[in-house]
């Protein structure tokens, strides 16, 4: 049976082998309920320029909202040596894109998936993977696996992207820690929780390697003041106090 006619309930049996390997990597054995993978409190970018993202000035230096996902980025271009083809789903007005495109001499395309009609962006817009003609380097999703059942990821991006990638390309994904107190309910569209070591077993079954980090993002003063309570507090409720989760998957395996 091939990778395209199998469904994530048939590799139920592989996901379960994953768990187990993302817990024994990170030390969580026996079943963890927080902890886990390296956590990192993330804070905005300071620069001398550091458009398209909203800054404010302070003297001769640029404070911006650069969030997790988009520092980790940021990171993860500047050790690309060749030129790159990128594919982003669900890239919104296509903030992130511009900011790679500025930065990165080395990004020859941007490609986006988006669904939402009404939104457009400077990236290259496909609606399906067809239309994808050279295979891309590095895949970006930020924060939209969770508005979609783990089958809908699976085997309408996962299983796809395996055709369209380069045998060295990466992806980069986000998404809300649902280990955190009301993290996943913070928003009605979210439909699919995965806590960390789900997240790295579900992104195993299309790469060979997965990193996982647990991100706060502390962008003003009260999320500064509150940083050590808020880690003190959630480990006394068996709780974590980072509020997302950051996938850095590389070498995808190839469709069998």
């Amino acid at each position: 049976m091939s990778l395209t006619e199998q469904t994530l309930h048939e590799r139920y049996h592989e996901l379960h082998a994953l768990r187990g390997e993302a817990l024994q990597r990170y030390g969580r054995l026996p079943y963890p309920q927080t902890g886990g993978p390296p956590a990192k409190a993330y804070f905005p970018a300071v620069g001398r320029r550091l458009d398209p993202y909203k800054s404010v000035r302070f003297g001769p230096l640029l404070v911006a909202d650069f969030p997790p996902i988009v520092q980790v980025a940021l990171s993860e271009f500047a050790r690309l040596q060749r030129p790159v083809r990128v594919l982003e789903i669900g890239p919104g007005r296509g903030a992130l894109a511009a900011l790679l495109q500025e930065r990165f001499p080395s990004v020859t395309a941007y490609l986006g998936m988006e669904l939402d009609p009404h939104i457009e962006g400077p990236y290259t817009r496909i609606a399906h993977f067809d239309e994808i003609d050279k295979p891309v380097d590095v895949v970006i999703a930020s924060e939209v696996i969770e508005h979609m059942p783990a089958e809908t990821f699976y085997a309408e991006y996962l299983v796809p992207l395996a055709r369209v990638l380069t045998p060295d390309a990466l992806m980069l994904a986000s998404i809300p820690n649902p280990l955190v107190p009301g993290g996943i309910a913070r928003d009605f569209t979210h439909v699919q929780n995965y806590p960390w070591y789900d997240f790295y077993a579900l992104l195993r079954l299309a790469f060979l390697g997965v990193e996982i980090t647990r991100t706060h993002y502390v962008f003003n003063a009260s999320r500064l003041l509150g940083l050590l309570p808020r880690m003190l507090l959630t480990s006394l409720q068996e709780l974590d106090w980072t509020e997302g989760l950051i996938a850095v998957a590389r070498s995808p395996i190839p469709p069998r």
